[in-house]
């Protein structure tokens, strides 16, 4: 997909080529992966001295491209948008003027069992606040979350495990 830089109505500048730290994380440990239908705090984070605004947008996404799950707003800072199958999460009016850093929070429900792994993709955008597409950067950054299935029953081993007992029960 694209970003706000192949927008030049919007921003001009190279992807990540800033002084910027960003990053996309979750306020949960999803080391283990997600638990299908759980729902989970996500937290988009950038900071850069000496710049005056800063934005983004976050899409969740599985493999296929095919969007991952739901989201809904825990902050009057976000806001989200449907396209196609995909909700698209952004900053407000009033959720992107604070100086040098900001972080924005939202609840993101992971997909069905068997989904499989899921992207969340975040483009970041600093800005000088002139009022021109110039002088501004975006950065990138993703969080990929693997499917937790250790919870998940294994068919495939109980018959196994079934066929073998009942086999040695015959001999």
């Amino acid at each position: 997909e694209t970003t706000c830089s192949t927008n030049s109505l919007c921003h001009t500048g190279d992807i990540n080529s800033g002084s910027a730290a960003t990053i996309m994380t979750s306020m949960e440990d999803l080391s283990s992966g997600y638990i299908p239908g759980e729902t989970y705090t996500l937290m988009p984070y950038i900071y850069e001295n000496g710049i005056s605004k800063v934005g983004f947008e976050a899409v969740a996404l599985l493999n296929n491209g095919d969007g991952a799950g739901s989201v809904s707003m825990i902050s009057t800072t976000t806001q989200v948008y449907s396209s196609g199958n995909k909700e698209y999460v952004t900053h407000t009016a009033s959720g992107h003027t604070n100086i040098g850093m900001h972080d924005w929070m939202y609840e993101w429900t992971a997909p069905t069992t068997g989904s499989g792994t899921v992207t969340v993709y975040v483009a970041f955008v600093t800005s000088n606040n002139d009022m021109t597409a110039s002088g501004d950067s975006i950065y990138t950054d993703s969080l990929i979350i693997e499917e937790n299935t250790s919870g998940i029953y294994d068919l495939t081993s109980k018959l196994i495990q079934d066929a073998y007992v009942h086999n040695s029960n015959i001999i």
